[in-house]
């Protein structure tokens, strides 16, 4: 339900002004996609520099990384979003459902999926998109930080973990590599 100023609220959702801005987050309302239902999703993924998807990925990562995870903001937006290519899954009515980027040194990061749409293949999306622009680059590998929960997600396409799980803003995590 839409509150003044934008804001939504209701079960299932946290605060979202996770960073104290004031500022509202256009951001769906998890009863109002009951109608999905069962039907298949259209998901399209735009690709490019912080400037032209900053808006979008940040409110994705502040609602998954910030508001629901904890993570502290300054440890979310850091020095690479300027620098790195970004990732926005889009639903067919231009609503944001998930972000990722690439570093230019060939780091996957940040993927995050709104909640309404996760296991529904926008993260699966995301991740092609990524690899893809890897491969184009020609970079010989792709590497992560896994959450440890999603580590089968990874592996499912073809991401090998390695050494030992460590700890990454409070969350446990697995360092992972695909050779291209």
């Amino acid at each position: 339900m839409a509150e003044a100023g934008g804001f939504l609220s209701g079960p299932g959702w946290p605060d979202n002004d996770p960073d104290g801005s004031g500022k509202a987050f256009d951001l769906p309302d998890p009863a109002g996609f009951m109608f999905f239902g069962e039907q298949e999703m259209k998901i399209e993924i735009e690709s490019g520099d912080w400037k032209k998807l900053e808006h979008p990925a940040s409110r994705v990562r502040l609602m998954v990384f910030v508001a629901e995870q904890k993570v502290p903001k300054e440890e979310e937006i850091d020095d690479l979003d300027p620098v790195s290519t970004h990732f926005v899954a889009w639903d067919e009515r231009h609503m944001t459902l998930g972000c990722a980027r690439l570093t230019p040194d060939g780091h996957i990061g940040r993927l995050a999926v709104l909640r309404p749409f996760r296991a529904r293949g926008v993260g699966a999306a995301l991740l092609e998109a990524v690899l893809a622009e890897a491969r184009k680059r020609g970079l010989p590998e792709a590497v992560l930080h896994a959450q440890t929960h999603a580590r089968g997600f990874y592996e499912r396409y073809g991401f090998a973990a390695e050494g030992n799980e460590f700890d990454e803003c409070g969350i446990p995590h697995i360092r992972m590599r695909l050779a291209l």
